[in-house]
């Protein structure tokens, strides 16, 4: 009897087969070989979900049997692959991993991959660009890398930054499944695009990590003064970490490093209590008839809910309450 399978993301729907030869083909075109045992063809259940953003993907993968999964001419993209239950093997970079729930396995391309997934092979995928990797590389580092950069293959997901990590993609597949709302504006899509790839490339290990950390500096005053008022400036707009570092002129690290002793956060931290404050202006200031929606969706908080649950720890009350606090007040026109 087939085994009834928790999928996720299924309004981001890619292929869904049970046709071997046609998820091989499938598969083929996209760079992977698929190998399965002839015995278990019968429950076979090729299942491909995804969330396309320009920089990255955030996907859900099963097999509904065992499989393996290998590529044909090598990486082409850096790979984070999460088990959702079942335990598989991972092959690359010359290494073996062995996944599940609590160990997750990074390839980096150009590096060739081979995975044998046991019982479903149910799987997250984060897959990023090689480019938008090299481009927040060169932001933080402050200059072209000689070489590309390799992540460690194998992602402690029961602690530290691993635990972190997983969370976050538990998160925003929890998103992307009832809301939408990271992909709801460029505000909102730039946001997390920046904090998945500048998270692995500041806390999981890499060829760059040790340089990266001794470009932690001292930066002067005038150095943070031009990245607060292009912050500033530009918050009604996708901001990077690379846009905010070359106005600043200083690696991106530097700037990690002086937010985080001073502030306690990260840029893009500041950059987020920047537009609540914006959001809590706007609704003191609106005028009759303007909506909660409407205000906090122009700077980049496209998830109501969540929207508002942080907006009441940050100011005390609900958005919806200020907004009607301030319009009680409006005196009506004769």
């Amino acid at each position: 009897m087939a085994r009834i399978l928790n999928r996720y993301m299924d309004r981001h729907r890619i292929v869904r087969t049970h046709d071997i030869e046609a998820a091989r083909a499938f598969l083929h075109g996209k760079g992977f070989a698929l190998d399965v045992r002839g015995r278990d063809t019968g429950d076979f259940d090729l299942c491909i979900n995804c969330a396309i953003l320009p920089s990255l993907s955030l996907g859900y993968l099963q097999n509904g049997i065992p499989a393996v999964h290998r590529t044909i001419s090598g990486v082409t993209e850096y790979q984070i692959l999460l088990p959702v239950g079942d335990a598989m093997e991972a092959r690359t970079s010359g290494k073996t991993v062995l996944c599940g729930p609590e160990r997750a396995v990074v390839a980096s391309p150009p590096c060739d991959y081979w995975g044998q997934t046991q019982g479903s092979g149910a799987r997250f995928r984060i897959s990023i660009t090689q480019q938008a990797v090299r481009d927040q590389l060169i932001a933080l580092q402050g200059s072209a890398p000689a070489r590309a950069l390799e992540f460690a293959p194998s992602m402690d997901l029961s602690k530290g930054f691993g635990s972190r990590f997983a969370r976050h993609v538990a998160a925003a597949v929890n998103d992307i499944e009832r809301t939408n709302s990271i992909m709801g504006s460029p505000i909102t899509t730039t946001a997390f695009e920046q904090f998945i790839i500048n998270e692995l490339l500041l806390y999981h290990p890499h060829s760059y990590s040790e340089a990266l950390q001794r470009l932690a500096r001292s930066i002067a005053s005038r150095d943070v003064k031009r990245a607060m008022d292009y912050i500033h400036a530009n918050l009604d707009r996708p901001l990077t970490i690379a846009d905010i570092a070359a106005t600043a002129g200083v690696p991106g690290t530097t700037l990690f490093k002086h937010f985080h002793d001073g502030f306690g956060i990260s840029p893009m931290g500041y950059v987020r209590n920047q537009r609540f404050h914006k959001v809590r202006r706007d609704l003191i200031n609106a005028q009759k008839g303007a909506r909660v929606t409407e205000i906090a969706s122009r700077w980049g908080f496209t998830h109501l809910g969540r929207f508002a649950v942080e907006y009441r720890l940050r100011f005390g009350e609900s958005p919806s309450q200020t907004l009607s606090n301030v319009q009680g007040r409006i005196e009506p026109k004769d």
